[in-house]
């Protein structure tokens, strides 16, 4: 079965990473004899390099929120990988927008194996997303995570009071921490505190005490 892979990160507008194919696939790809293997092979690929780099920049499609942008091979040569047995090209792209849906389309090698399965692994600020395409669904979009220091604040804060108005124990437990806010010690007695602004304090004190063990646990 054909294997390949491609590695994307995704950083505002720039869609960086690599493709990495087989050595037989590659030579596949570019219409080349497969029996020919191993450094022989390779170094006929090499000849063939800018037919292949057309080719696999044809063969993969890209959009940012629906708009498409050209795949560009990076300009660093084809490196080889021996322990794999593996052809590996750069890729350097830069959508229009920073995206916040990515999708993208291989159709390298699918029409020459109908077993070919292209794996990939896409990374941006918050999330790895990874999955495989197939001749049957050659094609895959996911929501980019861009990093934003105020969305991230009130999705967190979203988070975190559902997940406190869902959990029962969490508001009881701290209704039970409060239950004390409004007493003071004196001696080996429990008194009014006599202070609604000192039992305010005591209570966002409790509150912000019992946040923080929470997050650290």
């Amino acid at each position: 079965v054909a294997t390949s892979q491609i590695n994307l990160t995704i950083d505002g507008r720039s869609i960086t990473g690599d493709w990495e194919l087989n050595l037989r696939d590659a030579r596949w790809a570019a219409g080349l004899d497969t029996a020919l293997t191993g450094p022989a092979g390779l170094a006929d690929l090499r000849a063939h390099e800018a037919e292949l780099r057309a080719l696999l920049a044809r063969s993969l499609s890209m959009t940012a929120d629906g708009e498409p942008f050209p795949v560009v091979i990076g300009a660093a040569p084809m490196a080889w990988d021996s322990t794999q047995n593996a052809v590996k090209f750069q890729l350097a792209c830069v959508a229009p927008t920073a995206p916040t849906r990515f999708s993208m389309r291989d159709n390298l090698l699918f029409s020459l194996d109908p077993t070919h399965r292209a794996y990939y692994i896409i990374v941006d600020s918050r999330i790895t997303s990874i999955g495989v395409l197939r001749a049957q669904a050659r094609g895959m979009a996911i929501q980019v995570k861009q990093f934003d220091a105020v969305g991230i604040f009130f999705e967190f804060l979203r988070l975190g009071y559902w997940r406190f108005a869902n959990r029962l124990e969490h508001p009881l437990f701290l209704v039970a921490l409060l239950l004390g806010a409004g007493l003071i010690r004196v001696g080996g007695d429990w008194e009014p505190r006599g202070s609604l602004a000192g039992t305010a304090r005591e209570s966002m004190v409790t509150v912000a005490a019992f946040a923080v063990a929470h997050s650290l646990t």
